[in-house]
Protein backbone atom coordinates (compact mmCIF):
# COMPACT_ATOMS: atom_id res chain seq x y z
CA UNK A 1 0.00 0.00 0.00
CA UNK A 2 1.26 3.50 -0.63
CA UNK A 3 2.48 5.17 2.61
CA UNK A 4 0.72 8.56 1.35
CA UNK A 5 -2.50 6.98 1.22
CA UNK A 6 -1.77 4.60 4.97
CA UNK A 7 -1.61 7.94 6.73
CA UNK A 8 -4.39 9.43 5.45
CA UNK A 9 -6.30 6.16 6.17
CA UNK A 10 -4.71 6.73 9.96
CA UNK A 11 -5.42 9.94 9.73
CA UNK A 12 -8.91 9.73 8.71
CA UNK A 13 -9.14 7.15 11.57
CA UNK A 14 -7.68 9.38 14.07
CA UNK A 15 -10.65 12.30 12.86
CA UNK A 16 -13.48 10.11 13.17
CA UNK A 17 -12.68 8.58 16.83
CA UNK A 18 -12.57 12.09 18.22
CA UNK A 19 -15.69 13.39 16.06
CA UNK A 20 -17.64 9.87 17.39
CA UNK A 21 -16.23 10.14 20.76
CA UNK A 22 -16.70 14.30 21.51
CA UNK A 23 -20.23 13.79 19.98
CA UNK A 24 -20.92 10.94 22.54
CA UNK A 25 -19.85 12.80 25.02
CA UNK A 26 -22.24 15.90 24.54
CA UNK A 27 -24.79 14.09 24.17
CA UNK A 28 -24.71 12.80 27.93
CA UNK A 29 -26.57 14.34 30.14
CA UNK A 30 -25.11 16.84 32.76
CA UNK A 31 -24.50 15.74 35.93
CA UNK A 32 -26.80 17.55 38.48
CA UNK A 33 -24.55 17.13 41.59
CA UNK A 34 -22.73 19.48 42.96
CA UNK A 35 -19.11 19.32 44.02
CA UNK A 36 -19.49 18.85 47.74
CA UNK A 37 -18.27 21.97 49.77
CA UNK A 38 -15.88 20.93 52.13
CA UNK A 39 -16.72 21.24 55.73
CA UNK A 40 -14.61 22.00 58.94
CA UNK A 41 -12.19 19.73 60.40
CA UNK A 42 -12.48 18.25 63.86
CA UNK A 43 -10.09 16.88 65.67
CA UNK A 44 -9.95 15.46 69.13
CA UNK A 45 -7.61 16.49 71.44
CA UNK A 46 -5.68 13.51 73.44
CA UNK A 47 -6.89 13.47 77.26
CA UNK A 48 -4.83 15.74 79.78
CA UNK A 49 -4.20 15.53 82.96
CA UNK A 50 -3.76 19.13 85.05
CA UNK A 51 -2.77 19.64 88.63
CA UNK A 52 -5.36 21.46 90.74
CA UNK A 53 -3.46 23.83 93.11
CA UNK A 54 -5.22 25.61 96.11
CA UNK A 55 -3.16 26.36 100.03
CA UNK A 56 -0.03 25.81 98.55
CA UNK A 57 -0.52 21.99 97.47
CA UNK A 58 -1.95 20.17 94.75
CA UNK A 59 -5.50 19.61 95.90
CA UNK A 60 -6.58 17.44 93.12
CA UNK A 61 -6.45 16.83 89.28
CA UNK A 62 -9.03 17.47 86.40
CA UNK A 63 -8.96 15.33 83.37
CA UNK A 64 -9.90 17.16 80.28
CA UNK A 65 -10.87 16.08 76.71
CA UNK A 66 -12.26 18.13 74.23
CA UNK A 67 -12.39 18.53 70.36
CA UNK A 68 -11.33 21.29 67.94
CA UNK A 69 -13.32 22.13 64.96
CA UNK A 70 -10.74 24.14 62.48
CA UNK A 71 -11.63 26.17 59.01
CA UNK A 72 -12.55 24.03 55.98
CA UNK A 73 -9.03 22.12 54.46
CA UNK A 74 -7.11 22.94 57.51
CA UNK A 75 -4.88 19.97 58.01
CA UNK A 76 -5.60 18.76 61.51
CA UNK A 77 -2.57 16.64 61.82
CA UNK A 78 -0.27 19.13 61.01
CA UNK A 79 -1.96 21.65 63.64
CA UNK A 80 -2.75 19.40 66.26
CA UNK A 81 0.78 19.13 68.17
CA UNK A 82 0.52 23.23 68.45
CA UNK A 83 -3.06 23.32 69.26
CA UNK A 84 -2.59 20.64 72.26
CA UNK A 85 0.81 22.77 73.83
CA UNK A 86 -0.85 25.72 74.08
CA UNK A 87 -4.26 24.11 75.13
CA UNK A 88 -2.11 22.20 78.45
CA UNK A 89 -0.18 25.72 79.19
CA UNK A 90 -3.64 27.16 79.53
CA UNK A 91 -5.06 24.18 81.41
CA UNK A 92 -1.83 24.63 83.68
CA UNK A 93 -1.76 28.38 84.11
CA UNK A 94 -5.81 27.87 84.92
CA UNK A 95 -5.22 25.23 87.36
CA UNK A 96 -2.02 27.35 89.20
CA UNK A 97 -4.34 30.35 89.76
CA UNK A 98 -7.24 27.86 91.30
CA UNK A 99 -9.38 28.55 88.74
CA UNK A 100 -9.76 24.48 88.66
CA UNK A 101 -11.80 24.13 92.05
CA UNK A 102 -14.81 22.97 92.62
CA UNK A 103 -17.44 25.31 92.47
CA UNK A 104 -14.80 27.73 91.26
CA UNK A 105 -14.61 26.68 87.61
CA UNK A 106 -17.04 27.50 84.84
CA UNK A 107 -16.96 25.34 81.96
CA UNK A 108 -18.79 27.83 79.88
CA UNK A 109 -15.45 30.44 80.50
CA UNK A 110 -13.20 27.65 80.21
CA UNK A 111 -14.56 26.80 76.84
CA UNK A 112 -14.40 30.31 76.01
CA UNK A 113 -10.47 30.67 76.95
CA UNK A 114 -9.14 27.53 75.09
CA UNK A 115 -11.07 28.48 72.13
CA UNK A 116 -8.92 31.60 72.13
CA UNK A 117 -5.62 29.99 72.87
CA UNK A 118 -6.38 27.55 69.97
CA UNK A 119 -7.35 30.21 67.38
CA UNK A 120 -4.08 32.06 68.28
CA UNK A 121 -2.22 28.79 68.20
CA UNK A 122 -3.82 27.72 64.78
CA UNK A 123 -3.49 31.74 63.08
CA UNK A 124 -7.25 31.62 63.67
CA UNK A 125 -8.22 28.47 62.14
CA UNK A 126 -9.70 27.15 65.19
CA UNK A 127 -13.22 27.40 64.68
CA UNK A 128 -14.72 26.04 67.81
CA UNK A 129 -13.86 23.90 70.64
CA UNK A 130 -16.29 21.45 72.66
CA UNK A 131 -15.55 20.22 75.89
CA UNK A 132 -16.38 15.87 76.16
CA UNK A 133 -15.42 15.30 79.69
CA UNK A 134 -14.65 17.50 82.54
CA UNK A 135 -13.62 15.08 85.31
CA UNK A 136 -12.24 16.37 88.49
CA UNK A 137 -10.32 13.97 91.28
CA UNK A 138 -9.96 15.56 94.50
CA UNK A 139 -6.43 14.58 96.55
CA UNK A 140 -7.58 14.25 99.89
CA UNK A 141 -4.37 13.06 101.92
CA UNK A 142 -2.58 15.45 103.78
CA UNK A 143 0.42 16.93 103.98
CA UNK A 144 1.51 16.07 100.35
Amino acid sequence: MNRWKLTGLAFAAGITAFAGGYAAGTALPASQEAIPAMGPVTVAVAPMIVPVWGQGRITGFVAVEMAVELAPGSDGDLLLPGVRDRLLGDLYDIGAQGGMQPGIIDPAALQARLLLAAGEATGGNARNLVLTKLILQENRRKGV
